[in-house]
């Protein structure tokens, strides 16, 4: 008969299947860059609706932002046209952002998720009411590894920015932040439009 934990051993059980799962998540992180930046992770890229894509990410993080008590909102001009995407990883580029805004985002704050059409592309725009970035460190968010210093006590393995920019820049897409501390963060990325990239030049 096995005896019953003591408490001091439950904590460190618990503490090793995080430190577990940590590294679990690193290693799949960093395979999946690994996999992108040689190409070997093939992108299925077709015709899809901004709109939609939008849509779907919003709905994923619905619940979890009205539980923390975050507002979640989508306002999109009505003549958006599609884009080339593989939906599966611009959907995790989607995740990545809406977790981290809701991560660093108080009660009684809001996330708003935009989009405009440019000349070949589309923008996408993740933007939140959050504690902000300070400018020092702005160049450095989407290196390896990277986490703000003073927010370590949150969870992450500081990868997650790196895969949006490598799914984004692998879609021929370009990807920037901006942010005030204190006041917030905007994530922006571009998509290449469908009919640009289908006889009206290529992708930009």
């Amino acid at each position: 008969v096995v005896a019953p934990l003591k408490p001091k051993q439950a904590d460190l059980l618990l503490t090793a299947r995080e430190d577990s799962d940590r590294l679990y998540d690193i290693i799949e992180n960093l395979l999946n860059i690994s996999r992108i930046e040689s190409g070997k992770n093939a992108m299925a890229f077709r015709r899809v609706s901004a709109r939609g894509i939008v849509q779907d990410a919003v709905e994923v993080f619905r619940g979890a932002a009205r539980n923390k008590g975050v507002e979640l909102t989508m306002r999109l001009p009505g003549d958006l046209p599609d884009v080339t995407a593989d939906t599966v990883q611009i959907g995790q580029v989607f995740a990545n952002l809406i977790s981290n805004a809701l991560k660093y985002t108080p009660p009684g704050g809001e996330i708003s998720l935009f989009a405009e059409t440019l000349e070949s592309h589309v923008w996408f725009v993740v933007a939140d009411t959050g504690r902000g970035i300070p400018a020092m460190y702005l160049p450095y968010v989407f290196d390896r590894f990277f986490r703000v210093p003073g927010q370590e006590t949150q969870s992450g393995t500081g990868l997650g920015l790196s895969i949006v920019k490598q799914i984004v820049e692998a879609h021929g897409g370009t990807v920037k932040v901006e942010s005030t501390e204190g006041k917030g963060s905007t994530f922006m990325f571009t998509l290449p439009r469908a009919d640009w990239a289908n006889g009206k030049g290529g992708q930009a």
